[in-house]
């Protein structure tokens, strides 16, 4: 087959070998009711592709966050030994491990192996009671060369927030986009006029969520254990607040995160950690939703990792921007005549 790149699912650029990028695992989308349908003598019920256009995850929704590797050619990925890798790969174990999904082998078919994830990963459990410093990462490596393996085959299932099996694939993008996507949102400004900079956004919402709580948590009246009640609802609240996206079905992306950041928000209300910490710290979090909130903001739709061939030079990727900018110039001086009529 030879060696081969792959395309970037948001600028369409290539990713070659040596270079960085991040890869997002995406379930494919239905749509939330099946029909029956009359086929061939029978009744059979199926699912429809979706149930509406919008968003990036109309055909294909986050299920996990972005994880920072190097391509390392042949549509392989190298994932980078990060905090914030770890937290999300762990938590792709985790809901593989829950979902235990068998694919079964076929006999009649040479390359149908099979795959139990339940029995290929049977460390998972002892590893998510450990700090994620302290899990091995090569045993981290080996579980997603895996799992990855198994993408590149499309045998990979889990369950959708409806409860159906779908398949998973991996979205792929070109670290320069991923950052691209990333700085297109947090120069932007909401419809109030406020600045959506990752420390500002994060100071607002924990303020927002303040005016809610500490006015009650002065409240003299209020007895030990309901004080503890308050505090303790604050506390998720700002995690939701800042990890729950309202764009789309954005929530997984933050999923991974959920854990650290009621840690760190507690630290903050505590004294343990300065403000600026805290945002060192959730950043990767806020990245990743900020990234989806690029997407959003130009209609790009999740889709599988698509290869590029060998195209190490990027020709390719020259050939498409030439080719978006072309049309896009054309259909813009278009628009203005018939406006100007």
């Amino acid at each position: 087959m030879g060696s081969f790149s792959i395309q970037c699912s948001a600028s369409k650029q290539t990713i070659s070998e040596g270079e960085e990028c991040y890869v997002l695992p995406i379930i494919q989308s239905a749509s939330f009711y099946d029909v029956e349908l009359i086929a061939r003598g029978g009744r059979v019920r199926k699912y429809g592709a979706t149930d509406g256009f919008c968003y990036p995850s109309a055909y294909w929704e986050p299920k996990g966050s972005f994880i920072l590797g190097t391509y390392c050619d042949y549509g392989r990925i190298e994932p980078a030994d990060t905090l914030p890798n770890r937290a999300v790969m762990l938590h792709m174990f985790e809901t593989l491990y829950r979902d235990n999904l068998i694919v079964v082998p076929d006999e009649t078919r040479s390359h149908e192996l099979g795959f139990n994830f339940v029995e290929f990963a049977s460390k998972v459990p002892e590893m998510l009671k450990q700090p994620l410093e302290q899990v091995d990462f090569e045993e981290i490596r080996r579980i997603w060369a895996g799992i990855y393996d198994v993408v590149q085959r499309h045998r990979l299932f889990s369950y959708d927030n409806m409860g159906k099996i779908q398949p998973i694939e991996f979205a792929a993008f070109h670290k320069r986009a991923f950052d691209m996507l990333v700085s297109i949102h947090e120069e932007g400004r909401t419809f109030r006029g406020d600045s959506n900079e990752i420390p500002q956004y994060v100071s607002r919402r924990i303020e927002e969520v303040k005016e809610r709580y500490h006015a009650l948590l002065r409240d003299s009246e209020l007895t030990e254990e309901e004080r503890k009640s308050y505090q303790l609802r604050y506390v998720f609240s700002v995690e939701e607040a800042l990890l729950r996206s309202s764009e789309g079905n954005a929530h997984a992306l933050g999923l991974p995160f959920k854990r650290d950041t009621l840690k760190m928000v507690k630290a903050l209300e505590k004294g343990k950690i300065d403000f600026d910490r805290f945002v060192a710290n959730i950043r990767p979090a806020m990245e990743a939703l900020y990234a989806y909130a690029g997407l959003v903001s130009m209609n790009l739709h999740l889709q599988p990792m698509a290869y590029a061939g060998q195209d190490y030079d990027n020709s390719v990727g020259d050939q498409y921007a030439k080719f978006v900018s072309t049309v896009s110039k054309a259909v813009s001086d278009d628009r203005r005549v018939y406006f100007d009529e």
